[in-house]
């Protein structure tokens, strides 16, 4: 359970994020903000660019406190796919609210640089899962490269985390039935 502790912030991070911005538009927030003088799409994109740079910075420290605390390639490659299973209802979500809002004042591009931030994140963490499994030598260097680079393409980095999980938990079991 304490393993799952890893990947709270950055799970956290893009539904932060997408709560900000209903708060914003929908709330006597937004209203007591523009009461203010605070232009509200300014406050909006620079609230966007603080959860950005939050959110990949959890997914780094993530990886920092996994390489710490020695995670091996099996434990990680299942909090990679955790994260992405928890980001899937975020990227529909803001795939959807994107697309219905891009047409009023550009809103939608928010939602799309919410998403974006969200697959960098699980990325980052999905990248650690990979190269970890590399190095302890349960996957190629060719497959790790690819691998890597689906992580960071929508849709395909939930298969590939299923296949990497996969992959590292059949490798795990043939060192362990081995020995």
């Amino acid at each position: 359970m304490k393993k799952y502790l890893y990947i709270v912030f950055p799970a956290l991070i893009p539904y932060l994020s997408i709560g900000f911005v209903f708060l914003t538009l929908y709330t006597d927030f937004g209203a007591w903000l523009n009461d203010s003088g605070v232009i509200v799409p300014l406050a909006l994109l620079i609230a966007l660019l603080l959860f950005a740079i939050f959110s990949l910075i959890s997914g780094a420290v993530s990886c920092v406190f996994m390489v710490k605390n020695k995670v091996c390639s099996r434990d990680a490659a299942g909090l990679a796919l955790t994260l992405k299973v928890v980001h899937i209802p975020i990227h529909l979500c803001c795939a959807i609210l994107g697309w219905l809002l891009l047409i009023w004042m550009g809103l939608g591009l928010y939602f799309f640089a919410i998403n974006l931030f969200a697959i960098a994140t699980s990325g980052i963490v999905s990248a650690y899962a990979i190269l970890k499994s590399r190095i302890e030598g349960r996957i190629s260097s060719i497959s790790a490269v690819i691998r890597i680079f689906f992580s960071f393409i929508f849709v395909l980095d939930v298969f590939f985390a299923v296949a990497n999980y996969i992959r590292i938990r059949q490798s795990a079991n043939k060192t362990s039935a081995s020995n």
